[in-house]
């Protein structure tokens, strides 16, 4: 006798949080090979440059 209790109704709902990084981890890089400027990297990821460099802060 063969049971069937393995099986799933599809597609499930996926419940998790997800997003891209890879935005920030270019301009992360770009600015450690002073490729860009800090106050360009603000710019860039919609921010002042005050609040840039609190995220720099925390992220080190």
């Amino acid at each position: 006798m063969e049971s069937n209790n393995w099986k799933i109704v599809e597609p499930v709902e996926y419940i998790g949080d997800e997003g891209s990084n890879r935005f920030k981890q270019l301009l992360f890089r770009a600015l450690a090979e002073e490729q860009i400027s800090m106050s360009k990297a603000a710019v860039l990821y919609n921010q002042t440059l005050n609040e840039f460099r609190k995220q720099i802060m925390i992220v080190e």
